[in-house]
Formats: structure tokens, C-alpha cells, sequence
């Protein structure tokens, strides 16, 4: 890992060090509660090759952010967390600058990229230059033992106008930058990932009688996947093939062995409609029902 430092203010963001963790773990539970994925996470960041930085403020450590590459060109930020004591101050904009700077300087990455449910965050972005990407609804389902009818096809690479077709008309090149959900990450959907995805079979499909397809889905299980984990997932059609899709998934995450999924849905009055017609219902009471995606592109001239 880069090991550039950036003053920011009154912080110095920096590298993290294993040395950190005891200062760290001290104040990271009062941020999200004893749940927070990132207590788990720390030590396997500390020790992968991606920016792990920490936010030193009077020589305490008092911010950190994990930022792994989604695309060889791509940077993603997750992780960040600030000590509640240092709230109001400033910090939290100033460790949100600092990540940017250091996410666009690093070799070969030309945007930054991250998702938030943070009203606070929402406020930071477009005043960092970040460009809003739609906003991402989370939506579980009961699994659905039944096949739904009719059965999938598959989409192969001669459907790759009709692929294309779809897409232009969907909410991921329409309203969302074309990206889509991977999990908990909002990656863009770039040409080699749809042609891998066809020449595996992933793509299935809604095909009429006359041979004309109303959907295609994508939808693909984390690793280890256990009950109520979000899945990868990209939904292409008309209405009535979106209701389809949504079935769909719901009969592979039987087959999957799991008894319940989650996915994020565009924002997106016909997709909610749909998807709640084929039996999913919008997790409102979680805390990252709407998750808001944002970039920002490192300037050509660089």
C-alpha cells in the first residue's frame, strides 16, 4: 500500500498500523454498536494490499476508511467510521477530502466510488465534486421452491443486440450511471463483465412464443451464503418481465439451499411494483434501506 500521507485540516491521514487497533477498538463499537462488520473486518484489512487509512488527529487515532479496487481502474470506499467524541468538528469532511485525494492519486485509478445510507455523507458528496448515481433500495424475499413458469432460457452471445436493447431501456444506463448491485457494492457494468456472463450462461431469460425476450437476469449468490445475504443481481425487462425475474431469483435462492435473500432494486416506481407483485417486500426498517451511490472521475488532464 501507497504509503502517502495527507494533511487534511487539523487530521494527518496516513497508512493504518497494526499498532492502532487497540485505540481503535475502543471507540469503533459506539459508532454502529457491536454489529458493525468493520470489527470483524479490521485485521483482515490490515492485512490485504488494499488503502487501509487512519485519520490521526492531536496524535490519536481517530477515523479510518478501507478502500479496495472493484475495477482495475476503480477505487471503492467503505469502512468509514469516525469517534463520536470528534463529531462536529469538521473531521469526518476532512477524512471524506483526504480519501478522495488519496483514492484518485493512486496509479492507474481513474474514479472513486461509494454507497451511503448517511444523511451526513449524502450532504458531503456533490460539495466534494462527487456526482450522485441514483439512489438503491434493499428488498428481501422468502425463497420459492417452485419453478416459475414458464421455465428460464438462456441468453447466449447471439442475443447480444437484444442485451444491449434492454439495457438502454433499464434504470442502470437510464438513471443509475450504469451501475448495478454487487452485494453491497455498486460497481459499473462494463462490456467484458456482460460478455464473461453470457459465454457462462448466467443470463437467463423470459422468451415468448414468437421467440422475443421480456427479460434477462442475472442473479449470483456471495460466497458461503447464508440467509438474508444480499446477492448480485442485474434485471432487465418490461413489466411483466421484471414480476418474472423476480420469481426467478426468489426459485434460486432455493436452490441455493437458503431460506431467505436480500438484493438492492433501482429506485424506480415500476421496479417496486413489480418486484413487490412477485413477492418481495422493501426492508424499510433497516438501516441501509436506501443506499445513495456516488463518484467522482479523476480530471483527464492529470
Amino acid at each position: 500500500m501507497s504509503q502517502t500521507r495527507i494533511q487534511s485540516h487539523d487530521m494527518l491521514v496516513r497508512p493504518a498500523r497494526r499498532e492502532d487497533t487497540d485505540a481503535i477498538m475502543r471507540w469503533l463499537p459506539r459508532v454502529l454498536g457491536e454489529h458493525d462488520y468493520v470489527l470483524e473486518t479490521w485485521h483482515t484489512w490490515l492485512d490485504d494490499d488494499e488503502p487501509l487509512l487512519v485519520g490521526e488527529f492531536e496524535g490519536t487515532p481517530i477515523a479510518i476508511t478501507h478502500m479496495v479496487h472493484i475495477a482495475p481502474d476503480e477505487l471503492w470506499l467503505q469502512g468509514l467510521r469516525l469517534h463520536p467524541d470528534y463529531h462536529g468538528r469538521g473531521l469526518g469532511k476532512a477524512m471524506h477530502e483526504a480519501n478522495l485525494r488519496y483514492a484518485l492519486s493512486q496509479p492507474g485509478v481513474r474514479v472513486v466510488s461509494l454507497a451511503t445510507a448517511n444523511d451526513v455523507v449524502r450532504h458531503l458528496c456533490p460539495k466534494s465534486g462527487m456526482r450522485w448515481c441514483g439512489d438503491w433500495l434493499l428488498y428481501e424475499a422468502d425463497a420459492l421452491p417452485e419453478q416459475p413458469t414458464p421455465p428460464p432460457a438462456h441468453l447466449t452471445a447471439e442475443d447480444s443486440d437484444t442485451l444491449e436493447a434492454l439495457l438502454a431501456a433499464s434504470p442502470y444506463r437510464r438513471t443509475h450511471a450504469n451501475r448495478f448491485p454487487a452485494g453491497w457494492k455498486f460497481p459499473r457494468l462494463r462490456d467484458e463483465l456482460l460478455r464473461e456472463w453470457l459465454a457462462e450462461g448466467r443470463f437467463l431469460a423470459l422468451r415468448d412464443t414468437n421467440g422475443r425476450v421480456h427479460a434477462g437476469v442475472v442473479a449470483i449468490p456471495p460466497p458461503n451464503v447464508e440467509d438474508g445475504d444480499a446477492w448480485t443481481l442485474l434485471v432487465l425487462g418490461d413489466t411483466e418481465g421484471l414480476v418474472w425475474a423476480g420469481r426467478v431469483v426468489r426459485a434460486l435462492a432455493a436452490k441455493a439451499g437458503v431460506q431467505r435473500l436480500a438484493a438492492f432494486i433501482p429506485d424506480d416506481a415500476t421496479w417496486r411494483g413489480a418486484w413487490e407483485q412477485a413477492g418481495w417486500r422493501f426492508k424499510e426498517e433497516s438501516a441501509f434501506a436506501r443506499m445513495s451511490v456516488y463518484e467522482k472521475w479523476r480530471d483527464l488532464d492529470d
